[in-house]
């Protein structure tokens, strides 16, 4: 995918779609302040967005381990989120495992009645045992499901809902394991001071594909399903339906758009307790999940998994269809087609269709970006195409393995208590590297590239000092 940088004049190192201010989908209520950093550090995507959301509440803390939810996906080149570790004691056991006895009452803000989010202690858990499916499960694109999907997921999801609220398998309960998993309300096995949490840490990734792998394995056996899988929300295909549809930010700016702001923690998607409690959360999620994997997948092989045991061997407890309490480990999630189960590819533009969007789009805004005469630094008040010159062309292949084209957007400026968010496209839409991208389009020899901003909202606003294309060696 195009690749993006940003650096921001209050942080050296600021992700192009990152929350710089308070947001409402947060572990704890207190602002979060930018930090300076010596070094800036690049984040990569394809169509990005930039996104602040003002500071609703505001509410000091006495506990200085309470800290709120950022760079929880802060993009496919910082995947796990694990720079955030040294600033988050709650995620900080070796290896990390919840002790289910003791499982207690979760931190939610003051107004929120209270509420009960571990789990009933049916059984005594059992080791997990990986599948023997000979096929895959396949995951849809939410956007591509016919009439029989839709009524066989609302006859499953009806089904869930129907279950006692104290069986394992109901919605009630599963929408509870995030809240127990996310607001403190499970200790470490072998750390009884110590909260978990899976957000702000290099668990994020594996807990929700365990949480995902058994809520399907469950909506499956209620329907008598075993091939029954949940869809992604294809949030990151800017042609697709849905309100964060061209948004190609992962994770958190999703759920901030997804949650009520009519309600004080822009509940349900909006907030960490009740985030399970809306249906989209797994279907948001199934991509989030879906983006490990393309991660895994970008050309020079230097996108791996964690191998240190303190990850490999960290634990969560699920129920599984049965009711059995089942513990998994991280190291049996890392393939996901060991879990029986893989993402339907979405549709992909013809390659003449790409080239004329190339000669549309790059040719006939590159023009407009010469007329126009951007001068820097620029006001982000309207559309605005910018040729940008490329430093090297036509590298070797060594040369593409070893250092990544990133396009690097300097010095963006705001107003943190104001909502701002705006688009970058660069030459095209789909999801690939600048070198990619210009292999693709023939055009690798091309002395420029065309990046298209487009505000969202908030225009005049932004302000940014400087666009310009670089190599960086990871």
């Amino acid at each position: 995918m195009p690749c993006v940088s940003v650096t921001s004049h209050f942080s050296t190192s600021l992700s192009i779609f990152h929350s710089s201010s308070s947001s409402t989908f947060r572990l704890y209520q207190i602002p979060c302040h930018p930090t300076k950093q010596s070094k800036p550090k690049h984040h990569r995507l394809c169509k990005v967005s930039c996104n602040t959301i003002p500071n609703e509440e505001g509410k000091p803390s006495n506990n200085s381990a309470e800290k709120n939810r950022r760079d929880i996906l802060i993009g496919l080149g910082g995947l796990y989120g694990a720079s955030t570790l040294a600033v988050n004691p709650l995620a900080i056991a070796a290896p990390a495992a919840p002790d289910f006895k003791a499982c207690g009452d979760p931190q939610l803000p003051a107004d929120v009645p209270s509420t009960v989010c571990c789990p009933p202690q049916y059984s005594s858990p059992i080791d997990f045992e990986l599948p023997s499916r000979t096929s895959l499960r396949v995951r849809p694109a939410a956007q591509f499901v016919d009439d029989t999907y839709i009524a066989k997921y609302k006859k499953a999801l009806g089904i869930m809902r129907s279950l006692p609220p104290e069986d394992p398998r109901s919605f009630t309960q599963q929408a509870n394991i995030h809240c127990a998993y996310c607001n403190g309300a499970y200790k470490q096995v072998g750390f009884p001071d110590l909260k978990l949490q899976v957000h702000n840490s290099w668990l994020f990734f594996p807990f929700h594909r365990w949480y995902l792998y058994f809520y399907e394995r469950i909506l499956g056996s209620l329907i008598d399903d075993p091939d029954f899988s949940i869809p992604y929300w294809n949030w990151d295909n800017p042609k697709d339906p849905g309100a964060g549809s061209v948004e190609n930010v992962p994770h958190t700016p999703v759920h901030l758009w997804t949650g009520d702001k009519r309600q004080p923690h822009r509940e349900n998607m909006g907030i960490f307790y009740a985030a399970g409690r809306d249906p989209l959360f797994y279907a948001h999620h199934a991509n989030v999940d879906r983006m490990w994997n393309i991660w895994k997948t970008v050309p020079g092989g230097k996108r791996r998994d964690f191998t240190k045991p303190d990850w490999l061997e960290a634990s969560f407890l699920f129920y599984d269809e049965n009711k059995n309490l089942v513990q998994v480990k991280v190291k049996d999630s890392v393939d996901s087609k060991k879990l029986g189960l893989k993402n339907k590819p979405k549709r992909r533009r013809p390659k003449g269709k790409k080239v004329a969007l190339a000669d549309s789009f790059g040719v006939g805004a590159a023009r407009a970006a010469e007329a126009t005469s951007v001068k820097f630094p620029l006001t982000l008040d309207s559309k605005v195409s910018i040729l940008v010159k490329r430093p090297k062309l036509l590298r070797s292949q060594k040369e593409k393995e070893e250092e990544e084209e990133v396009l690097v957007i300097e010095g963006i400026e705001f107003d943190m208590e104001k909502g701002v968010k705006f688009d970058v496209f660069i030459n095209d839409e789909d999801e690939k590297g600048i070198t990619d991208l210009l292999e693709d389009l023939e055009a690798e020899d091309d002395e420029s590239v065309v990046v298209t901003l487009v505000p969202k909202y908030g225009e005049g606003l932004i302000t940014i000092q400087n666009i310009k294309i670089d190599f960086i060696t990871e």
